[in-house]
């Protein structure tokens, strides 16, 4: 079905019969959006000894010609089964990653969160210079906090010159911008007009402040003695 809540509970139903009974056809499945919903089911059911095939699947799946909504639940799909299925066999995750990392950066910003949150998870040796450079160029402080979030965590690969760039955002999230450096504190068209259609002015709220503070608090975490000193 074309319409996104008829598949949802489509998906329901066959995730409430056994596995046994619909994975042969969720992994043969050559409809893209039936594949892509039935292997999402696969993904949420299915026990660790289906991740290759369930992959293999996915990976057969033409990319080029899939919408931008299809290719989300694509990577819906990998992200889910990472999570219930465990991190994939290294030459396996090394096959995802290099797929993955042709298309990143993409040409959206939802395929761009998505594709770095599992990249980094997937460890791509590139994945920091390319996060970094969407942190640059993002126009608003929510696409922003997006790559801040994810690149928290990541312990190895950095360079100075990275790590530095990574902590003067919270530096400039602060001033507004310094030395020409854009200004963080830009919104959403859209978001501004949600709060003026209730006669409010914009707000980040109480805990935002908070939120940055523990984000910089784990990114600290991650560095080595040396890196703490030389910064």
């Amino acid at each position: 079905s074309d319409d996104h809540f008829i598949r949802y509970a489509a998906r329901i139903a066959i995730e409430s019969q056994p596995v046994s009974e619909w994975k042969e056809r969720a992994l043969g499945e050559t409809n893209p959006e039936a594949a892509l919903t039935a292997l999402l089911a696969l993904a949420r059911c299915g026990s660790r000894d289906t991740q290759n095939e369930l992959l293999q699947a996915l990976d057969r799946l033409p990319v080029d010609s899939l919408t931008e909504e299809q290719k989300l639940t694509g990577l819906r799909v990998l992200e889910v089964s990472f999570a219930r299925q465990g991190r994939p066999e290294p030459e396996v995750a090394h096959s995802v990653m290099e797929t993955l990392d042709q298309f990143y950066p993409a040409s959206s910003q939802p395929l761009n969160r998505e594709l770095s949150q599992l990249l980094i998870y997937l460890n791509a040796p590139d994945v920091i210079t390319k996060t970094l450079a969407l942190l640059d160029k993002a126009p608003t402080q929510e696409e922003q906090i997006y790559y801040i979030f994810y690149l928290r965590n990541v312990k190895s690969g950095w360079t100075l010159e990275q790590r530095k760039q990574y902590f003067d955002w919270f530096v400039r999230s602060r001033s507004g911008g310094t030395n020409g450096a854009a200004v963080v504190q830009h919104y959403p068209p859209e978001l501004l007009q949600w709060f003026k259609d209730v006669d409010r002015d914009y707000s980040d709220g109480v805990s935002y402040t908070k939120y940055l503070v523990n984000i910089r608090k784990d990114a600290l975490a991650t560095l080595t003695s040396d890196e703490r000193t030389a910064l």
